[in-house]
């Protein structure tokens, strides 16, 4: 089964959905140590992001960001 090709696929899919969800706990959780808490609407529009490179870029500008306004607005 494990060389199954739907098999090797949901591995994927489970592993790209786990880096998704390290990512934003990190970005809330140093970001919140970073700008203070996020507001409601921005936690929402921070976990609607599904683009993990997306996330990765976000989580590579965490230092450089001016506030989260310019954390989220990371293209």
């Amino acid at each position: 089964m494990e060389e199954s090709v739907i098999y090797q696929w949901a591995v994927e899919i489970g592993m790209e959905e786990g880096s998704k969800k390290v990512l934003k706990k990190t970005l809330l959780d140093l970001g919140s140590q970073r700008f203070g808490q996020l507001d409601a609407t921005a936690k929402t529009v921070l976990n609607s992001i599904e683009d993990l490179e997306r996330l990765e870029r976000m989580t590579d500008r965490l230092l450089d960001a001016a506030d989260w306004d310019d954390l989220l607005g990371t293209p």
